[in-house]
């Protein structure tokens, strides 16, 4: 639902759909681009977040 909302992901209800879904954006460039850069970012905006986390775990870890 994320992925969808951040313009990162196309729903698809069955193959019909996937099949379309993959034609328009191999047609539609921008699209295709869009997309593809909102992915990376939110990827990125996760890896960062489980970066922090991680950090934090250590922090615990080395002071108990």
């Amino acid at each position: 639902e994320e992925m969808k909302s951040k313009g990162a992901g196309i729903e698809v209800r069955g193959a019909e759909d996937l099949v379309r879904a993959i034609a328009d954006l191999l047609v539609d460039t921008k699209k295709r681009l869009t997309m593809g850069e909102a992915a990376y970012k939110l990827a990125m905006d996760e890896h960062r977040v489980g970066e922090r986390s991680l950090d934090l775990i250590s922090r615990y870890l080395q002071t108990s």
